[in-house]
């Protein structure tokens, strides 16, 4: 069983992952959920292309944090 994860549904309903797979799709509002990943459902995607997007975000991030970081922090020769 799943509430839908919306604030203003309070519809819940019994989720079947042998036919709907990780797609939770609330029965009142429609809103799509993937159980997986516990976010918003990523249309058209695979969950694994979900996962590569998101670690290839996260390493963008993360070195543009260091080249600031880096740029604020290093003292000249």
């Amino acid at each position: 069983f799943r509430w839908c994860p919306r604030a203003d549904c309070s519809s819940g309903q019994i989720h079947d992952t042998g036919r709907d797979g990780p797609i939770f799709t609330c029965v009142k509002c429609r809103t799509k959920l993937c159980l997986f990943h516990e976010t918003a459902w990523h249309e058209a995607e695979t969950c694994e292309e979900f996962d590569h997007r998101m670690k290839k975000s996260k390493r963008k991030l993360n070195e543009s944090f260091s080249s600031r970081r880096i740029g604020t922090e290093k003292k000249p020769c």
